[in-house]
């Protein structure tokens, strides 16, 4: 199966767990053990699908970390709200809860996944890079995190301190693994010196 396919597929996998979800809501009303159970599916069969749809997003393209904190943050949000249905106060209110996360969690996912789009034939998950020039460098400073450790190896604290560090700008050139069209984007790096 391409991964394009497989895209769709697992997009079908979040609408139908969405769905499901919002049944459950609704059959908390009338019974309410089932209804949580139900809604406990469609909500996991949505994570797992979004999960899987970002781990594919990460590794077809260079992903910055924050986008990728993105995703975790979302996920995490998502299973404290699960949890909080399960341990704490099963009732509608936390169903509400966790379809407004799932729903916040779709459209960052979606936004990152259609940053993955070929411009010309619209297919996801397809723009690769290529190439990559260095076009401009210059030196700045970066915090760094260090860690205090006793006679033992133990960590007892940590301490931040500023280096120096070298920006890099540089020119990338990505290509569609489908069609072959290619655009240049600009790109840039920090590192320490």
């Amino acid at each position: 199966m391409n991964s394009n396919r497989l895209t769709n597929v697992l997009w079908i996998f979040v609408v139908i767990g969405f769905v499901v979800a919002v049944f459950g809501i609704f059959m908390i009303l009338e019974s309410p053990d089932i209804g949580i159970w139900i809604m406990l599916i469609g909500v996991c069969v949505t994570i797992f699908a979004l999960i899987v749809l970002s781990v594919q997003s990460v590794l077809a393209t260079k992903v910055p970390w924050k986008t990728t904190l993105q995703f975790l943050c979302v996920f995490v949000s998502i299973i404290v709200a699960v949890i909080a249905i399960i341990v704490l106060d099963e009732n509608v209110v936390h169903g509400i809860m966790l379809i407004i996360a799932a729903l916040i969690g779709f459209l960052f996912i979606k936004k990152a996944i259609d940053k993955t789009a070929c411009p010309k034939c619209s297919k996801k998950f397809s723009m690769k890079e290529i190439s990559r020039e260095t076009i401009h460098t210059f030196d700045t400073t970066m915090d760094v995190e260090h860690t205090i450790r006793n006679k033992k190896g133990e960590m007892t604290g940590s301490y931040t301190q500023t280096v120096p560090a070298t920006k890099y700008i540089y020119k990338c050139i990505d290509e569609c693994r489908f069609c072959g069209y290619q655009q240049e984007i600009q790109r840039q790096a920090t590192y320490r010196k």
